[in-house]
């Protein structure tokens, strides 16, 4: 095993046995510096981490993966970004009632990666939902 590996050994043991705050907080520092791939890795860590001490379906996992959609869009990975939006919806519509607020806010997150990579249609139907939920709570 070469140094960098078990860096990154002794690093994936320290971030479980930390239950992936360290790793978490390190993702956001990075994001907040502009170092997207970085902050993914970060927050892929304690996704991991999180999930496999609370389960997939926790808010802290849910909100790790989030960020690591919101790097993927920062960094022009619509793609990426577009495809964790739609398996954390997958996950959140199964625990959560659709108009609870953490579902709305990951659809207007959906939307804007949609708009970001030119997906305006799949946009356009995202919005017209969330206007619609709106005016229904007016």
């Amino acid at each position: 095993m070469n140094v960098k590996n078990a860096l990154r050994s002794l690093g994936n043991r320290l971030t479980r046995a930390g239950g992936g705050t360290a790793a978490y907080s390190a993702g956001k520092s990075l994001m907040a510096r502009g170092k997207y791939q970085a902050a993914i890795e970060a927050f892929a860590d304690a996704e991991a981490a999180f999930r496999e001490r609370l389960g997939r379906s926790h808010e802290w996992v849910i909100q790790a993966q989030a960020y690591q959609a919101w790097c993927y869009v920062k960094m022009s990975r619509f793609t990426d970004a577009t495809a964790v939006y739609e398996s954390i919806l997958t996950v959140e519509k199964e625990q959560l009632n659709p108009e609870e607020p953490r579902i709305l806010e990951l659809l207007d997150q959906l939307a804007t990666a949609y708009e970001a990579s030119g997906r305006m249609d799949d946009a356009a139907h995202i919005r017209q939902e969330l206007d619609k939920r709106r005016v229904r709570e007016e």
